[in-house]
């Protein structure tokens, strides 16, 4: 992983982070959600705050005290969860710094393969991050595009990607 910019911080999530989460994921650019939609699809503060102690692991980044960014994983079945960041952070590198920081976890957790489900639409800033990531193409299925990176897939080198970041789908299964 590269070293983070040292004008933001990133760490674990915790409980207490969780509400300051939701309102970045309803403030990105592409892909946003709303509360709604949210609630509609079974996703909660509570329900994101009972996750975080048991099956997933999330990541925040700071500036200045303030969340501006964060990514989750599950790792109950080795999926990449969500990456958030608001959109006047784009273009710093944090996107890419809070995916791999899940990547990594769930390699960590065991799973040789991960997935994720993200947008049909590859002009996707998303998209490109993800294929410079390492993450192939597994096709659409359900109106999502999954994606898969194995342990070993490695970077692309030499590609200026600190200027894309992920603001993709709200939790798992959402795309607007």
């Amino acid at each position: 992983m590269d070293a983070p910019d040292p004008q933001f911080t990133i760490r674990g999530m915790d409980a207490a982070d969780v509400g300051r989460c939701f309102w970045v994921r309803t403030h990105t650019r592409e892909q946003c959600s709303t509360l709604e939609g949210l609630t509609q699809a079974g996703i909660s503060e509570d329900a994101v705050t009972r996750l975080l102690t048991s099956s997933h692991k999330g990541w925040v980044c700071e500036q200045d005290g303030q969340i501006v960014g964060f990514s989750m994983a599950d790792g109950s079945n080795g999926e990449f969860w969500v990456v958030a960041v608001l959109p006047e952070y784009e273009g710093r590198g944090i996107g890419r710094q809070l995916i791999e920081r899940g990547q990594q976890w769930l390699h960590d957790m065991g799973w040789q393969e991960i997935w994720l489900c993200t947008s049909p639409n590859t002009s996707t800033r998303a998209y490109k991050l993800y294929g410079l990531l390492g993450w192939r193409d597994c096709g659409v299925t359900d109106g999502q595009r999954i994606m898969r990176r194995h342990k070993e897939q490695r970077a692309r080198q030499g590609q200026d990607d600190h200027t894309m970041q992920w603001t993709g789908p709200a939790f798992r299964g959402l795309v607007e």
